[in-house]
């Protein structure tokens, strides 16, 4: 795992190049990073990007440009000698999911828990997710705790409440094709 650690200096010298998704525009600089990548992830003050060589980065006051799209498969980080350092991340589509495949995920892990992983595809707070999908906050607690158990989900405590998103193994659940009996 890589771990890009930041100071203040480097906070405020964060910039963006690429195509920059729509769906992030007037995000806060927490929840850009933390809804860029299903492999990236904001834990103030590191970045963290799953399935990267273990290696720590210090920013050094330097900052970090953030490019989107521009033709990279997978996050990619270049460092630079007295300059920003640059990541590089694939725009990651939102996930496709039909009624065939919410049918069949549904039989497996039960209506509430399917609704509690699509609604994820954008991070939330336990009682965003109770209010969204119009079910208690026990109801909507209860069924994040089951699906970070498994993995499909992270969970992280943000002052009072708790924030939810997909992991890369809940982004495949959501978006493979289901495995068909021969």
């Amino acid at each position: 795992m890589l771990r890009v650690h930041f100071s203040l200096a480097d906070l405020a010298g964060v910039r963006f190049g690429g195509a920059f998704p729509e769906n992030l525009a007037g995000a806060s600089l927490e929840e850009v990073l933390n809804r860029l990548h299903p492999d990236i992830r904001w834990r103030s003050p590191t970045l963290l990007v799953d399935g990267y060589p273990d290696q720590e980065v210090h920013l050094d006051g330097h900052g970090l440009v953030l490019v989107v799209g521009n033709g990279c498969a997978k996050p990619t980080l270049t460092e630079g000698d007295d300059r920003p350092v640059t990541l590089c991340c694939p725009i990651v589509p939102a996930p496709r999911v039909d009624e065939e495949r919410l049918d069949a995920l549904t039989g497996v892990f039960g209506r509430t828990r399917v609704r509690i992983l699509h609604a994820l595809r954008q991070e939330s707070s336990t009682s965003d997710l109770a209010q969204r999908l119009e079910v208690s906050l026990s109801t909507a607690s209860q069924g994040a705790t089951e699906l970070r158990k498994v993995g499909f989900i992270a969970s992280r405590r943000d002052g009072g409440a708790v924030r939810h998103r997909l992991t890369g193994l809940g982004w495949r659940i959501l978006t493979e094709s289901p495995l068909r009996a021969p």
